[in-house]
């Protein structure tokens, strides 16, 4: 008792599982997706006029977007806007370039054509022991005015 495994020196789960997976888990990915992120404060021209900085590209492919049930995204009221914040699973392939808090990431394309040119900001990422792709959780904000 008190042991996992039937033989010494085995382990359960194969060193090269997630490897293994990775093709597999990519194919899944029916949405394409291009990921940006702006570096710097931008400039201000000489009529005091700010322009944010360029973004650069860090990313473009494969994608999935997950939206989570409506429990956990809320629907908020300020003022005269009511907006209705989304969080959303977005995973692309495990060999991708480093991710960052903040990062953009726009559908390009998608099965679903509502999908397809909506833009999310990169909330968190998440890290696990056997990775097959790359998931992070972002953010939609749509927002409307209310007639009065």
């Amino acid at each position: 008792m008190g042991e996992l495994m039937p033989l010494p020196n085995t382990r359960v789960i194969h060193p090269n599982w997630s490897a293994h997976h990775r093709p597999t888990a990519t194919g899944a990915m029916t949405a394409t997706c291009r990921i940006t992120r702006t570096d710097g404060d931008g400039t201000v021209g000489a009529d005091g006029t700010w322009t944010p900085p360029a973004a650069t590209t860090v990313y473009t492919g494969p994608c999935m977007v997950i939206a989570p049930s409506f429990e956990r995204n809320p629907r908020v009221s300020a003022e005269q806007t009511q907006m209705t914040r989304r969080d959303y699973m977005v995973s692309v392939p495990w060999d991708v370039p480093e991710i960052h808090i903040g990062d953009v990431i726009t559908v390009t394309s998608a099965v679903d054509p509502r999908l397809a040119g909506r833009t999310f900001a990169v909330t968190g990422l998440e890290y696990e022991s056997e990775q097959w792709q790359r998931t992070m959780l972002a953010e939609e904000v749509e927002g409307r005015v209310v007639e009065q």
